[in-house]
């Protein structure tokens, strides 16, 4: 299991150039800032955000760009997915506009109900 520290991942963040393309604009922010924020938030609050080899770069985040309804990609393609211990029925908890996001409210709810979801 691979683990990085919210700062470095916030360092990572930073420090790696973008594809080419211009932030995309999100109500009052960009994208880019509402993951440096996410991870700030992570870094104070002491969490770690597990990564992996998925689209999303995180542990129980997935990519999905028809999230919602209609046809078109949406604002919030990625979902914070969790699965109950008693149940084994996977919970999707939220849509949001950045990996870091949806990986800092899925580790948020695995701190604040220890033993409920699987990790």
């Amino acid at each position: 299991m691979i683990e990085l520290a919210a700062s470095e991942l916030a360092e990572r963040l930073i420090t790696s150039p973008s594809a080419g393309a211009p932030p995309i604009a999100y109500g009052d922010a960009t994208l880019d800032d509402q993951a440096r924020h996410a991870l700030d938030v992570a870094t104070t609050d002491g969490l770690s955000l597990p990564n992996d080899q998925s689209m999303s770069g995180y542990r129980g985040v997935v990519f999905n760009a028809n999230a919602g309804t209609g046809k078109a990609p949406k604002k919030r393609p990625y979902q914070a997915r969790l699965t109950e211990v008693s149940s084994n029925k996977r919970i999707v908890h939220g849509r949001y506009g950045t990996a870091e996001e949806a990986a800092l409210e899925r580790a948020k709810l695995l701190k604040s109900n220890p033993g409920r979801y699987k990790c």
